[in-house]
This record gives structure tokens, sequence and C-alpha cells, in this order.
């Protein structure tokens, strides 16, 4: 009985620590989203806090990912490296003074499937990445050098917080969530305004959807989307394709090619239907 009952409230515990860990990601997220979208938005004139929520949790993900992947691959790859003997296992466990139970049992089983796990995670992280058919360039590079820094950051502060002997930390590990804290704002400043508009609409990215505008079939109205500098298909009352950056429940905003960064602001009730373009394959 006593067993069990110590089973049940180790995994309350669990379930307790993950949904905890889970809201608080999720608020940092949310947090990260809304500096990238107004710093992105804020290139076309655009500042709005109207957006749905899932809007900023989705742009926080994005911004977050290099940082957390790194968290993640490193954290793992000591924990695969800590069930062999080794100069760094011993810095490990000298520095950072881990709790026992993150200390792993070393016998040859665990050690090959510890490796193969971690070849398998890496493995399915690239494969992932790739077929999200991002236009990787130089901007994305430097992006994710920040990124990875800001993760190898964050695995100090989980080795310092984790530490037996944390309390002579604390001033330490307080320096380094504030250094994080601020080098994360700067980091989804400069996402948002470099590579956020790479990233394909339909994964929660900025990049535009081209669409074509269907209207009433009116002279008046037709005359009003060609002063704007849309054209039309002919005689039709579609419109050719221009690159759609926000919909809201009152407007359509449009990239236009006036200017470098021009917006243009559509009244819905102009519109009948749009008709969104297809992604090359």
């Amino acid at each position: 009985m006593d067993r069990s009952t110590s089973i049940l409230e180790n995994a309350k515990s669990f379930i307790e620590i993950i949904g905890k860990l889970s809201l608080g990601i999720l608020g940092i997220c949310y947090a990260l989203g809304l500096v990238v979208l107004n710093t992105y938005f804020s290139r076309y004139g655009i500042h709005t806090l109207s957006l749905f929520q899932t809007n900023y949790i989705t742009a926080g993900v994005w911004a977050l990912s290099p940082v957390l992947l790194t968290w993640v691959v490193t954290i793992f790859g000591i924990w695969v490296l800590s069930h062999f003997k080794s100069k760094f296992t011993k810095f490990v466990y000298r520095r950072y003074s881990p709790p026992a139970e993150f200390r792993p049992h070393r016998d040859g089983i665990k050690q090959l499937s510890s490796i193969v796990l971690w070849f398998c995670m890496v493995g399915i992280l690239v494969v992932g990445i790739v077929n999200l058919r991002i236009e990787f360039n130089r901007r994305w590079i430097a992006i994710t050098f920040v990124g990875v820094m800001l993760g190898w950051l964050l695995v100090v502060l989980t080795l310092d917080v984790v530490n037996r002997k944390n309390r002579r930390l604390k001033l330490l590990i307080v320096l380094l969530t504030v250094f994080l804290t601020l080098g994360l704002v700067w980091y989804s400043r400069i996402f948002g305004n470099e590579v956020y508009s790479t990233i394909p609409s339909h994964v929660g990215g900025g990049a535009p959807n081209m669409v074509q505008f269907i209207v009433e079939p009116d002279a008046n109205v037709k005359m009003f989307f060609e002063s704007m500098g849309i054209h039309f298909q002919g005689d039709s009352n579609r419109t050719e394709a221009v690159p759609l950056l926000l919909s809201t429940d009152d407007e359509y905003i449009i990239i236009t090619s006036e200017r470098e960064h021009g917006a243009l602001s559509i009244r819905r009730d102009f519109v009948k239907a749009l008709f969104f373009e297809g992604a090359p394959n």
C-alpha cells in the first residue's frame, strides 16, 4: 500500500512539474512572440496588439527554437557522456555536483542505448528542419549562432540551478538569469527584423501569402483598386496576385511595390472573397 501511494505521489509531482514548466514556456513564447511580431510589423508602420494569442505563441516558438534545441541537444549530450568515465564527466561532477538521481549507472547496454537515442534525436531534428523548406541564408546563420550562444548560456544556468551547492551560487544564478532575459529580448528583436519574414505562413511564420481579391463588379470599386496600384485580370472582378501581410477583423493589409517596406490597408467590406494561391511544390 505504501509503495503504491509513493508511486502515485511521485506521478502527481511529475505531472505538476511538467504542467508548471509547460505554462512557463508558453508564457515565455508569448512574451517573445510579442516582441518578434511588433518588431516585424513596425517595419511597415503597423503597430498592433489585436492579433490572436496563438500568433504571438507561434512567433515565440520560432524565435525560441534555436535556443531550446541547443539546450535539449547539449543537456542530452551531457547525459550521454555521463555514462562514460572521462575527464569531461569528472569536471561536470566536480564543478556542478548534480544530484545522485541525475547520475546514470554505467553499463554497456545503457551506454550504447544512450548514444543511439542521441543520434536518433539529432536525426529527427535535422529531417524536421529540412522538411520545413525554409530558405536559410546568411541572416539565418547569424541568428542561429546567437540562439546557440543563448542556448549554451541556458545550459550553464540549468546546471547551476540543479547544483547541490547552489546556495553559494545564488548571485551567479541571478546574474545569469538577468543576462539571459535581456539577451532573449534583444535576440527576439533581431529575429523579427531579419528572418521571421522567411518562415512560411502555414507553419506560423511571417512570409506573406499571395492572394487575389474578388470584388463587387462595380466600376467605382475597380477604379479605387486600380488607383491603389492593384490591377485586375482583364475585365474580370479578380485582381492580380498581391502579397497579403496581415488580415484582421476590419481590414486586409498588403505589401505594396511602391516603396520598400510599404503597406496598404483595404477595408474588408470592399472585398467579396479571397483566392489563396498554393505554394509551389
